[in-house]
C-alpha cells in the first residue's frame, strides 16, 4: 500500500494523464523518445529487445 500512496501523490500526479495518451504517441513514432525520458539508460537496451520480440 505504500507504494500505491507514493503513486498517487508523486509521480501518479503527472504520470497517470500520460498513459491515456500513451498508445497514441506510440503510433506517433515516439516510443523511442518515451523510454530514454522515462527509463533508466541500463534498462533501456533490455526494453528495446522486449520490443522487437513483440512485432
Amino acid at each position: 500500500m505504500e507504494g500505491q500512496a507514493l503513486f498517487s501523490r508523486g509521480v501518479g500526479a503527472w504520470l497517470r494523464p500520460l498513459l491515456r495518451f500513451y498508445p497514441v504517441l506510440v503510433r506517433a513514432g515516439l516510443r523511442s523518445i518515451i523510454q530514454r525520458v522515462l527509463m533508466p539508460s541500463a534498462y533501456l537496451e533490455a526494453a528495446r529487445g522486449l520490443d522487437h520480440s513483440a512485432g
